[in-house]
């Protein structure tokens, strides 16, 4: 009697569990309306303490995706008004591509919630040889959470269509709105990655946690002088 083979199928790989799936993201948007406004909420106090829960999140895309194309909103609108303001108590002309602004927004503002982690996943996996701090995800997260701060902050930017005549209060009506969103925003990003750096035991030196936290404010300073210059003119 000839043996019998026994053939041992291989289990199946779930497609759900690739990234080239678009079930995959499922779970970065599977969020109620309460947990999304609490974290709105908790992001307006920058200096928070973050939970055991929060530290082994893996973040939400929902909350991001939607506070960004606010902020956009918000910033567009905000210059769009403004501008409607000026014309009407001045009677000139305002010379704005509308249009260039609110696809320079979209790229800014998208790109740097997605950029930003990218690079800081990337330092810290092949510069310092960490395996893992925080997932991407979670990144994403705390930087679209930490945005939000801007919604509010640009709206004030509309009053500048009625001070045509005050150039001194119309400037420090434009940094008012950038302080307040970009100090905000950044206190809230870096303290929250600061946290996560503490918690992982094997990041033990203190210089290079330093380190980390000050590249993650010297590019937020840059993303909150870019929006200066695209939304509120240039630096004076």
């Amino acid at each position: 009697m000839s043996p019998q083979h026994t053939i041992t199928e291989s289990p199946a790989v779930n497609d759900s569990f690739s990234p080239f799936n678009i079930h995959f993201y499922r779970k970065y948007f599977q969020l109620n309306t309460g947990d999304f406004l609490s974290q709105c909420a908790a992001a307006f106090n920058p200096i928070g303490k973050l939970s055991d829960a929060q530290i082994n999140s893996t973040g939400d895309l929902y909350g991001p995706v939607w506070i960004t194309a606010t902020i956009v909103w918000c910033l567009f609108f905000s210059n769009t008004l403004s501008d409607i303001l000026n014309v009407y108590m001045t009677g000139n002309d305002v010379n704005q591509n509308y249009t260039g602004l609110l696809l320079k927004a979209i790229n800014l503002l998208y790109g740097y919630i997605l950029l930003a982690p990218l690079l800081f996943v990337t330092v810290t996996r092949f510069v310092y040889r960490i395996p893992q701090v925080i997932c991407y995800s979670r990144l994403v997260s705390i930087y679209g959470y930490a945005n939000v701060i801007w919604g509010p902050a640009s709206l004030f930017a509309v009053f500048r269509g009625v001070l045509p005549e005050h150039p001194k209060l119309s400037m420090i009506l434009k940094w008012v709105v950038i302080l307040l969103g970009g100090i905000f925003s950044g206190l809230n990003i870096s303290t929250k990655i600061y946290q996560y750096l503490k918690n992982v035991a094997f990041v033990e030196d203190q210089k290079s946690i330093l380190l980390l936290v000050s590249g993650v404010i010297f590019l937020h300073l840059w993303f909150t002088i870019v929006v200066k210059i695209v939304f509120f003119g240039e630096l004076q």
